[in-house]
């Protein structure tokens, strides 16, 4: 706030539907559910974990879960794989900006409404998704790093300065807090508006004073985002 070994597929009873989810256990110390745009719902659980407990957590997640379904549904037909050609809408904070691929001295950068990227050679897909990844994992390193600090400077007494703070692909979540006190945040977040990216920062710096999502936890949060609720909806509802 997951890449794991093989998952089973579970089924809980919520009122008169059978709710499926798929249940894999991995080294965290938490268990983490996830609904994604395809609408799979997905858990991982500490090792060790009761698969009764975790059905259990499922039923009382429903109604979120539910929600978040019908937001994902209100996406549907989901987009297209990524063709990486002119034309295509790629996000950058929150703003759509049209592809508009050239052949020459390579670059990446914004020209107005567009986001130019310049391929040595004939462009194919493999070059000009390689150029937009290694420029939005830059882009993420600086502005992820900015608001990071932005956010310990203006509640100096309440957070506490994570032990290390690294950037990295991510394909199931946004953020993360190691108990060891690691920072991990998503290259992709840079795709989201500012307010939804301040939210996982707080998110995660928080969990370095509290990592259990306990009371003191969303104490916390809101004290820090006070319309987290909405940020969360917001991302929640993003297509990567």
């Amino acid at each position: 706030m997951r890449k794991g070994a093989a998952s089973v597929l579970r089924h809980v009873a919520v009122g008169e539907q059978l709710l499926a989810y798929e249940l894999s256990f991995g080294s965290g110390r938490h268990l983490a559910i996830s609904v994604h745009p395809d609408l799979r719902i997905t858990a991982r659980a500490p090792a060790g974990a009761e698969a009764d407990r975790v059905d259990a957590r499922i039923r009382a997640r429903s109604g979120w879960i539910h929600r978040q379904r019908r937001r994902f549904l209100e996406l549907h037909p989901l987009p297209h794989p990524k063709r990486f050609i002119s034309g295509e809408t790629h996000y950058y904070l929150g703003r759509g900006y049209r592809l508009r691929v050239r052949c020459g001295r390579p670059s990446v950068h914004r020209q107005g409404g567009l986001l130019m990227v310049v391929v040595e050679g004939a462009p194919s897909r493999r070059k000009v998704r390689k150029a937009l990844e290694a420029w939005y994992r830059a882009r993420a390193v600086e502005v992820l790093g900015d608001r990071l600090e932005r956010a310990l400077r203006l509640a100096p007494a309440t957070l506490s300065r994570p032990k290390r703070f690294q950037v990295r692909r991510m394909t199931s979540r946004w953020g993360s807090c190691s108990p060891a006190g690691t920072v991990t945040l998503a290259t992709d977040l840079v795709r989201s508006p500012l307010s939804c990216i301040d939210y996982v920062i707080s998110h995660e710096l928080c969990h370095v004073v509290e990592m259990r999502h306990s009371r003191r936890f969303y104490a916390l949060l809101e004290r820090l985002v006070p319309d987290w609720r909405r940020a969360q909806d917001r991302l929640n509802t993003a297509v990567r």
